[in-house]
């Protein structure tokens, strides 16, 4: 079974280990998508469902033997898929049981994958397991890792540091490669907006921070253009609502709002809530933004408009992506590459 989650990443198929399989290594991993973190829904682990989630390990074959990799399974409620938070002013552990469900989510990084191993290589105590298979699917290049279940005598993880860690009385997120701090306002409120970003030396970087302040421009037209909104960041509400850390990623659930001025009704507009996650050095910001009136009744046009100013000592840096290989130089000065 193939699960194309990551359409642009990695796909992934996951496969009972075949007990005849001849010992040692069968195939060497091929795949280099070392950006890439790859998670799977529970139910494509149907050997260890149901198993507790405290005895089951994740191991990749290195050099010639099957290690354990650093790893992370988020349980999630079954009733709307939303993530079990433990850390942060709202939590909901009570509505998690600490064992692997269908609806759960394992997440570990394409980079730490290895080679493929038979079933007589597992770790001594291993009973039970579900061979894991990504493959790239724009060069066919595959890498395989191997979620196990230990009834008795669990091993220690591995041993590896955490790609992230986060400090929540500081705002503070922070891997090897990037770093950046939210604004916790006056009144204890922790927001989404970070004043504060920087590269860590082990990346290149020089630890000086570069961002000026995060941008939000947000302009509603209302009764046919005749009166104008316009909220930005220091008139948007934020807090976040809770969290959850692993070895791998970072999930921070927030609220973000409008307050909506007095001649306008009052009370919240636009509400978002968002669950931003961080990896080693990617992030997704999934949103589902409620809206407490029907916009086309009382709206003409809405646009919104978030960005990022970075500060002066940006320059010297360089920037690159998909569309701009080769990249440009950070010099001040506009040219046809930017």
């Amino acid at each position: 079974m193939k699960l194309n989650r990551f359409p642009l990443v990695v796909a992934i198929a996951v496969l009972l280990i075949s007990s005849a399989a001849q010992a040692g290594v069968l195939e060497k991993k091929s795949i280099n998508r070392w950006v890439d973190p790859v998670t799977l829904k529970g139910d494509l682990a149907r050997e260890v469902l149901a198993k507790p989630i405290a005895n089951l390990r994740i191991y990749a074959g290195k050099n010639g033997a099957l290690l354990p990799i650093r790893y992370q399974i988020d349980e999630m409620t079954k009733e709307n898929g939303d993530f079990i938070l433990t850390s942060g002013p709202i939590t909901n552990p009570e509505m998690g049981n600490n064992k692997l469900d269908t609806w759960d989510l394992v997440c570990f990084m394409a980079d730490d994958t290895g080679d493929k191993f038979s079933k007589e290589d597992w770790p001594e105590g291993a009973s039970l397991g579900t061979e894991i298979e990504i493959i790239d699917p724009l060069t066919g290049n595959k890498g395989w890792c191997y979620l196990l279940y230990f009834p008795s005598n669990v091993p220690a993880r591995s041993s590896e540091p955490d790609y992230v860690h986060y400090d929540y009385n500081t705002g503070t997120f922070c891997t090897d490669y990037r770093c950046d701090q939210t604004i916790i306002t006056p009144e204890g409120k922790h927001t989404v907006f970070f004043n504060k970003g920087w590269t860590p030396k082990f990346a290149g970087g020089n630890e000086q921070n570069c961002v000026d302040r995060i941008k939000s421009r947000i302009t509603i037209k209302l009764l046919f253009g005749s009166l104008s909104l316009r909220i930005h960041e220091e008139t948007m509400m934020s807090e976040i609502i809770g969290y959850r850390i692993g070895p791998v990623r970072m999930i921070k659930r927030a609220e973000q709002y409008i307050k909506m001025p007095k001649w306008a009704g009052g009370g919240k507009a636009m509400r978002a809530l968002m669950d931003d996650m961080n990896y080693r050095n990617t992030g997704t910001v999934p949103v589902i933004v409620e809206i407490p009136f029907k916009m086309d009744t009382v709206a003409t046009s809405a646009k919104v408009w978030v960005g990022i100013d970075h500060n002066s000592s940006t320059i010297g840096s360089k920037v690159l992506n998909s569309e701009n290989p080769q990249g440009f130089l950070i010099d001040g000065k506009m040219d046809d590459g930017e």
